[in-house]
Formats: structure tokens, C-alpha cells, sequence
């Protein structure tokens, strides 16, 4: 809260633009793997308080590679309310 006014929480897009941009930093600093397993403690903020965000953290925490994990990221985020744009994320 800034001055009383009440911010509102992040969007689908938003949390999605952040999550796709946070693994990409990941794999580029720590290679691929080790990138994906340090991103993916991450999951349980950036998805808490959306539904299905049980179900998508088990099938993410599994995932080794990039591609997988950003197709996921955006199913995930499309069906609780974001829009799978490209230029969204």
C-alpha cells in the first residue's frame, strides 16, 4: 500500500511475464538444468492463490528442460485467466 491506496495483485500476464522472464535469467546464469531446479522453488509463490496451482507445481517440479517448462508455465497461466500471447510474456 502506497498512501493509503490499495495496489492490486499482479495479473495471469503479469505473473506469467515475470515467471518466463525469471527462468530465462536462471538458465542463462546457471545452464539449463541447474537453472530449472533453482527456478523451480519459485513456483509455489508466482502461482499461490491460483487454481490448479497444486497439480501444475507437481507436474513443473518434474520438468528438466526449458522448452517443457515454458509450455507448461503458459498453459498454466492461460487457463487461470491470462492470455497467451507471445508479445504478452
Amino acid at each position: 500500500m502506497k498512501e493509503g491506496i490499495a495496489v492490486p495483485p499482479p495479473t495471469p500476464v503479469e505473473r506469467l511475464r515475470v515467471c518466463l522472464d525469471h527462468l530465462r535469467i536462471q538458465v542463462e546464469d546457471r545452464g539449463e538444468l541447474k537453472g530449472i531446479r533453482e527456478f523451480r522453488r519459485h513456483l509455489s509463490a508466482y502461482s499461490r492463490g491460483l487454481p490448479g496451482s497444486a497439480a501444475f507445481r507437481d507436474r513443473a517440479n518434474r520438468i528438466e528442460s526449458k522448452e517443457e517448462l515454458e509450455c507448461v508455465l503458459r498453459a498454466f497461466y492461460r487457463k487461470a485467466g491470462g492470455e497467451d500471447r507471445e508479445n504478452a510474456a
